[in-house]
């Protein structure tokens, strides 16, 4: 793995509205992030059952690489990215015996492995943690110029939530995002932000997370729902990372990132299989 400091400008800051910094905020949503990346993957337990994938969701960008034998190189973009040194951008980490460092991205790496014998995923992260989707746009547009991905992942969402950043702004980055991944031939994968009760309780979510579900309803992008899992784990007192004893949370964020894994590639498989 090959990290690469990139020069990008540091996130503008908040606004003052009240006198209240989103820097507090932005250090409690990294809770998660950080115990996920430095977590180990050392036999977790088996996964709560989830609901099958849309049957209506279909990826036809992504069916062509989605074969035993061939190769799919994924574009990994996101505010916190897992795996990922802090504040730097990671490229080139390949799938295989190591990727469990890259989280639930690394698991679902090896899932399609497994499930597509002889298939080859590459994986790339670019980005730096917090940045808005506005910011991240211009992430993906660079890097689609660069090479050709079979699929792009989009995890954002959080820092424009905490940020407060304009919910118009937020949805058309999304929008230009999506159309040029199509432009160029990848498919779109939107993953929305993790939940946690802290974040919940510090910034409005929900109209974000609602611009996420309309843009992958009319894009032909599909989402990840990753909040509503997570949400639904820990609810159920299931996988619950923020309520974990310290000394028990490596084990629960294995668990985490195994589960969220298997789940998006149970939602891969299934859009390749709904594509005519």
């Amino acid at each position: 793995m090959v990290f690469h400091e990139r020069p990008w400008q540091a996130g503008r800051r908040g606004r003052s509205g009240g006198g209240v910094s989103w820097r507090p905020v932005i250090a409690g949503a990294s809770f998660l992030a950080t115990a996920l990346w430095s977590a180990g993957f050392a036999a977790p337990a088996p996964c709560p059952a989830t609901a099958d994938p849309d049957a209506s969701e279909s990826l036809p960008l992504l069916k062509p690489h989605m074969k035993p034998g061939g190769q799919l190189d994924i574009l990994v973009v996101g505010s916190a990215l897992a795996g990922s040194k802090p504040s730097l951008a990671v490229k080139g980490a390949p799938a295989g015996k190591d990727s469990g460092g890259n989280g639930y991205i690394g698991e679902m790496a090896q899932g399609l492995e497994r499930s597509l014998p002889g298939l080859h995923v590459n994986l790339t992260f670019d980005g730096r943690r917090f940045m808005s989707a506005s910011e991240m746009l211009g992430v993906i547009s660079a890097d689609l110029e660069h090479h050709h991905y079979g699929l792009v992942l989009w995890q954002t969402g959080t820092a424009d939530a905490v940020r407060d950043e304009p919910l118009g702004d937020f949805f058309q980055a999304l929008s230009d995002g999506t159309v040029a991944a199509a432009s160029a031939g990848s498919a779109m994968v939107l993953v929305d932000p993790q939940y946690s009760r802290f974040l919940e309780a510090n910034a409005d979510l929900a109209p974000y997370l609602s611009s996420m579900q309309a843009i992958a309803s009319t894009s032909g992008a599909m989402l990840f729902d990753r909040y509503a899992l997570m949400r639904e784990w820990a609810e159920a007192g299931q996988i619950d990372l923020e309520s974990a004893a310290p000394a028990e949370r490596p084990a629960v964020a294995a668990r985490l990132h195994a589960c969220l894994g298997q789940a998006l590639v149970r939602s891969l498989l299934s859009a390749v299989a709904n594509t005519p």
